[in-house]
This record gives structure tokens, C-alpha cells and sequence, in this order.
């Protein structure tokens, strides 16, 4: 019997020691639980609530009151003279209950009025007009001003806009080019005229040869005729000048400018062929420069065939020295 009792005290008292371990355990975590709780409501929950009662509630509130005081100030102007108080004192409670009666009655009685005299005007006005609409008969007319009036109105403000179609025109029709057979513009290319000094630079490197004077020999330079004469020889000569006479064909029938286009001539590539230089041996350029009289004329120098028209362009007459 004394084992039975001992071992059911050792039970009895490992039981008290897993509650009370439990009960310890269940304490400390609802005081840890309440610990956060309160650490949450004062850092975030009141901090949260401050703001928003700072930044929201007392603007909607200033403004709500400043609107109802705007609203009520008809009915506040002779409550404050007459009764001393205001609509919101009289929402509020902040008079005595039998003035805020009387006024509240007051309000709906004056109100009721208003809203039977509004209505009677209202019914004599619309009477009185059917009355002369139905004796004086009016005519069915109205005015109406449509969109497009402001819409002129506003396009005559408009500053008028500057039209560069003729100045466009004016400088198309100023602009020099030389057009071929299609229409299409060509440029002018550059001119290939010597200067002035240029062309003494040529003369002095020139030859000189000798000749006799008074039976005695001399060395002289021969006298040349000037750049002037010669062009307005060069001008003076037929187109075809050096070209071969012959039957006019079909494929013949082309005027050249120079001999060095026509097809007949044999001195084209030869080197040996001493003759004047007056016309260039290769057709590079476009064109070719006559003068006469102070006035250069430029000319084409393609086939007669290819070339729509001439360009004339007026310059300054060049003084060369020999």
C-alpha cells in the first residue's frame, strides 16, 4: 500500500510540474503577445491614426464648416441679429431647447411662405403671357448664331500669311540652266576662260624667233595679234568650216560646233598634226565661249540635233596685255 501511495505521489506531482511548465509557457507567450500588441499600437496605429487626423480629418472638417457657414450665411445674417445664435449653434444644442423650438419653427414657416408666394407669381406670370400670346399672335421666329459665325470670326483675326509662290517663281525663272531635249535642267559648268595674268604668264614663255631689220639680225618677238581679234575671227567662221564637203545623209545631216566632234576629222588623236589650237581636242566641257563686242555668248557645244536652245550670259570684257 505504501508503493501504490508513494508512486501515486510521484505522479501527482509530475502532472503539477507539466502544468504549471504549461500555464509558465501560456503566460509568457500572451505577455509577449500584449508586449507587441502595445508596440504596435503606439509606434504604428496611433502614429497612422495622427496622420490621418492631421493631413485628412481637420482639412475635410475647416472646409465642410467654412461650406455650411457659406451655405446657412442667408439664414445665420438675421439669426445673429434677432436671436444671437446661428444655424449650427441650433444643430449643435449649444442654445436652450424652447429657442431653438421657436427659431426652427420660425425657419419653416418663412420657408413655407416663400415656396407659396414663388408659386402663385409663378402661375399669374405664365397666365398673364399665355393671355397675350393666345390675343397678340408673335411670329415663329428665332435667331440663332451658328459655329461658323465665331469660326469667321476668328479666321479674320488671323494675321494673312506671307504667298512665296512669286517670289518661288521669280527666282526659278531667274536661275540660269541649260536644258536639253527632255526638259531637264542641266547646270551650267565652270568657266575655263584664263585670267588675265594667266594668260600673259602663257605669252611670256612663249617662243620668240627672229627676223630681219634694216639687214641687221635681231632677236624680237614677232607681233601677234590679240586674244580679242582672234576670237572675233574664230566667230566670223562657218560652223562647218573644218569639215569635209560631202553628200548630206541621213546620219550626216548633224551640225558640229568643233571639228574634234565631227566624225570625219582625222586629226583627232593625232599628235602630229600641227595646226591651230583655237578649238579644244577633247569634249569634256558642255559648252564653248564666243565673243563679240565686249558680250560673251556661250554656246553649246553638242550636236545641233541634241540641244533645245543657248544660254547667253553677259559678262565683262576682259583687257589682256601683250
Amino acid at each position: 500500500m505504501e508503493v501504490m501511495r508513494s508512486l501515486l505521489q510521484i505522479t501527482n506531482d509530475i502532472l503539477y510540474l507539466f502544468v504549471s511548465a504549461a500555464g509558465f509557457c501560456i503566460a509568457v507567450a500572451i505577455n509577449c503577445a500584449k508586449t507587441s500588441f502595445n508596440f504596435f499600437h503606439y509606434v504604428f496605429y496611433q502614429q497612422v491614426l495622427l496622420l490621418l487626423r492631421t493631413f485628412m480629418w481637420l482639412p475635410i472638417s475647416i472646409a465642410i464648416s467654412v461650406l455650411l457657414q457659406l451655405l446657412f450665411l442667408p439664414l445665420n445674417i438675421p439669426l445673429k441679429l434677432f436671436g444671437g445664435t446661428s444655424l449650427q449653434k441650433i444643430i449643435i444644442g449649444h442654445t436652450n431647447s424652447k429657442t431653438n423650438t421657436y427659431v426652427l419653427i420660425t425657419i419653416f414657416q418663412y420657408a413655407l411662405v416663400l415656396l407659396l408666394f414663388g408659386v402663385i407669381i409663378g402661375l399669374c406670370c405664365g397666365a398673364a403671357l399665355g393671355i397675350i400670346h393666345f390675343i397678340v399672335v408673335i411670329p415663329d421666329m428665332k435667331f440663332d448664331i451658328s459655329f461658323s459665325f465665331f469660326k469667321r470670326i476668328s479666321s479674320y483675326m488671323h494675321l494673312p500669311k506671307l504667298d512665296l509662290g512669286l517670289v518661288a517663281h521669280i527666282s526659278k525663272f531667274l536661275q540660269p540652266k541649260v536644258s536639253g531635249e527632255d526638259g531637264g535642267g542641266l547646270t551650267t559648268p565652270p568657266s575655263t576662260i584664263l585670267r588675265a595674268d594667266e594668260l600673259e604668264e602663257i605669252l611670256a614663255k612663249t617662243a620668240t624667233t627672229p627676223y630681219r631689220v634694216n639687214s641687221k639680225k635681231s632677236w624680237q618677238r614677232r607681233p601677234s595679234s590679240s586674244k580679242e581679234s582672234v576670237m572675233e575671227v574664230a566667230s566670223k567662221l562657218p560652223s562647218d568650216f573644218f569639215q569635209k564637203r560631202g553628200s548630206i545623209s541621213a546620219e550626216r545631216q548633224t551640225i558640229y560646233q568643233t571639228p574634234s566632234q565631227s566624225p570625219s576629222s582625222k586629226t583627232v588623236d593625232d599628235s602630229s598634226y600641227a595646226s591651230s589650237n583655237l578649238w579644244d581636242q577633247f569634249d569634256e566641257l558642255p559648252s564653248t565661249l564666243r565673243t563679240e563686242g565686249g558680250i560673251s555668248t556661250l554656246y553649246s557645244r553638242r550636236p545641233m540635233g541634241s540641244a533645245s536652245r543657248e544660254e547667253t550670259l553677259y559678262a565683262p570684257k576682259i583687257k589682256n596685255r601683250i
